[in-house]
């Protein structure tokens, strides 16, 4: 709910700085008018009737765009926001040096739970396909609060290397899907 009013306050903010510059824009001395005082000056007659009535309409389009997005999605996080879900890779970090030839293990953190349906799987160098991590929360085995990956020591090469975590939760009605990644550097 507070997102929705979030949501409307920032269309009454935004309507309300584009009627100001139509008003600067129609070369009136006092932009701050009435509404009263903005009718009885003639650009409601003219050109900005049309502008008006278009703006209102496309910020309700987009305001009903936007509420249309919002899904009821079970809280990842007890005590959290529904649908706000996330993965984050806490090791490597990113520009850490890497040695080519040694493996490597990848730890991260998701907003995931024992009780959810979701997984955490990793991709590196956008070789696919990706490849499911091991669940480390205090849940059990479906529990991807925390995960682990281990890498082959062929997955790093020198130079530039991009690891992607993908944190996928199946629920009904929607899927919801986050990425998180990390650009190391392979050195000899």
């Amino acid at each position: 709910m507070e997102v929705v009013e979030g949501l409307m306050l920032q269309n009454l903010r935004r309507a309300t700085r584009i009627l100001k510059l139509f008003m600067l824009l129609s070369k009136s001395k006092d932009y701050i008018l009435s509404w009263r005082q903005f009718s009885r000056t003639g650009i409601m007659d003219r050109k900005l009737l049309p502008a008006m009535v278009g703006l209102i309409i496309l910020l309700g389009i987009i305001n009903n765009s936007v509420l249309a997005q919002i899904q009821p999605f079970p809280s990842a996080i007890p005590g959290g926001s529904p649908g706000k879900i996330g993965v984050k890779i806490t090791s490597p970090l990113t520009g850490q040096k890497i040695a080519v030839g040694q493996p490597i293990s990848i730890y991260g953190t998701s907003t995931d739970n024992a009780k959810e349906n979701c997984q955490v799987s990793i991709i590196m160098n956008n070789l696919k396909p990706y490849q499911k991590s091991e669940a480390t929360g205090k849940g059990g085995n479906n529990d991807y609060s925390s995960w682990i990956f281990k890498a082959m020591s062929e997955a790093i090469k020198m130079g530039q290397n991009k690891i992607t975590a993908k944190l996928d939760c199946l629920n009904s009605p929607t899927n919801l899907t986050k990425w998180y990644s990390v650009n190391l550097t392979g050195t000899s």
